[in-house]
């Protein structure tokens, strides 16, 4: 039997690892693409890398996915918005801190609330990697609404208690006075 040559061992070995490394990067887009929230991979510049996204969340997309790859931020959003967003990327590249924000975006589906992190993106090692962050934006227009609807009810009750010409009391179901 023959045995392999130191080269053919190489190969044989960066193979392996490139197999390894495909099945990786399918397994992390699988993820990425069923999750629920928007990832989306960005540069220093605010320049889009990559936009993972389950198919039933492309309305949430400001713009078709192909279309936004190599644009940046400011190609996209007004600049307020884009400034904030660049200035939030560069503070996780600076500090490797996840940055937070809430904002609005008009989206393929409509106006739409977003919580947004935005964190480096390193290798195992810690290092940065090329000066990329991925930004995670979760959908929370159902939330943000909801909060708006029990705002407006307490308001209205206390309107309602404040300006009544009769008292309004508390109790509960054993007739103790709160």
């Amino acid at each position: 039997m023959m045995t392999e040559s130191p080269e053919q061992e190489k190969i044989r070995t960066l193979e392996a690892q490139v197999a390894h490394l495909k099945l990786e990067n399918a397994r992390l887009r699988t993820f990425l693409e069923t999750a629920t929230e928007l990832s989306i991979v960005l540069d220093k510049h605010g320049r889009y890398q990559d936009i993972f996204a389950a198919t039933s969340n492309n309305g949430l997309l400001v713009q078709p996915a192909e279309e936004v790859i190599g644009l940046t931020l400011h190609d996209i959003f007004p600049e307020p918005a884009a400034n904030q967003f660049l200035a939030l990327i560069q503070a996780a590249l600076a500090t490797g801190q996840t940055q937070t924000l809430t904002y609005a975006a008009q989206t393929l589906s409509g106006s739409r609330w977003f919580l947004g992190q935005i964190q480096p993106l390193s290798e195992s090692n810690q290092e940065t990697l090329q000066d990329l962050v991925l930004f995670v934006a979760q959908d929370i227009t159902e939330q943000k609404r909801l909060a708006e609807d029990l705002q407006t009810s307490q308001d209205r009750f206390r309107f309602l208690a404040d300006s009544a010409a009769v008292g309004i009391f508390e109790s509960d179901l054993g007739g103790q006075i709160h």
